[in-house]
């Protein structure tokens, strides 16, 4: 389901990629449990799928529980990263 949203992303039929994402993610989640690394993935590709749709409020919240789990699993930022070098890693993740 996951490499069927990056086809429909690339064939710009965003609303079957946001269908698989989200059935991607609800499996993810079963299979490996909320914190896994492959959800983060998949949250991540959700972000992109909603940045191109402009809806930018569910972006970021899909980007922020990404991070979250990134975070409880050693992503490399430090406690004391400032906002910019979190925002600039963020911003790379969407590109």
């Amino acid at each position: 389901l996951y490499i069927l949203a990056r086809i429909d992303i690339a064939e710009n039929d965003l609303s079957a990629a946001n269908n698989n994402i989200e059935r991607a993610i609800t499996l993810r989640k079963s299979i490996f449990g909320a914190e896994h690394p492959l959800v983060a993935q998949a949250l991540t590709l959700q972000a992109k799928v909603y940045r191109k749709t402009n809806n930018d409020a569910q972006a970021e919240n899909s980007l922020k529980q990404a991070i979250t789990i990134w975070e409880q699993l050693s992503w490399p930022i430090s406690q004391d990263a400032d906002d910019t070098a979190l925002r600039t890693r963020t911003l790379r993740l969407l590109a």
